[in-house]
């Protein structure tokens, strides 16, 4: 955890001020933009009925 914590730490400097923020750094933007698609394929599903 304190390998993980430097790490990020690097780059975030408000890492340790919440749990959520914590994790929404950890996430990878190929991550986010999979979860951004599977949103808008359902979206798409939903709107044709």
């Amino acid at each position: 955890m304190n390998e993980v914590h430097a790490h990020a730490s690097k780059g975030v400097v408000t890492f340790h001020k919440s749990h959520n923020y914590q994790h929404t750094k950890l996430t990878s933007p190929v991550q986010i933009r999979n979860s951004v698609r599977l949103l808008e394929l359902k979206a798409v599903i939903l709107s044709r009925g």
